[in-house]
């Protein structure tokens, strides 16, 4: 079954690319055409959206990172162990599942054949500082 315009909509904000200005990603128009008709690669790729909504709730919900891991404060040092959350130990947010979600998207850049034009998941996490002439 070809993709609704939602989940085109989806891939095209996922995969960096403008709602509007159809005309000059008419690679990724077509793709979505070509793989929507595709009944195999189009469940696939409902799949990998599926993954990367439940991530990106995940992360809007928690207000870190998808599928983020919370523990008591450490217990011990040599070997780490953490002490059950209680209210004098209200824990800490290890970061990590944003990296997930890059890599569902990776995946369906892949599918589609077609290069990222931007980054979803690094707009909240900013890894990427460039220091070189004119900075």
């Amino acid at each position: 079954m070809a993709f609704t315009e939602s989940e085109k909509s989806q891939i095209r904000r996922y995969l960096g690319f403008s709602g509007g200005y159809r005309d000059r990603s008419y690679i990724l128009e077509s793709m979505l055409d070509v793989v929507g008709d595709n009944t195999v690669d189009a469940e696939y790729a409902r799949e990998l959206l599926a993954g990367i909504v439940a991530v990106d709730e995940a992360m809007a919900n928690t207000g870190t990172s998808g599928n983020a891991s919370t523990y008591g404060s450490i217990k011990q040092v040599d070997e780490i162990s953490f002490h059950p959350i209680t209210a004098e130990s209200t824990g800490v947010t290890i970061i990590a599942g944003y990296k997930y979600g890059e890599v569902l998207i990776e995946r369906l850049r892949a599918l589609l054949g077609v290069d990222l034009q931007g980054h979803y998941f690094r707009g909240t996490f900013n890894r990427s500082v460039f220091f070189g002439p004119g900075i």
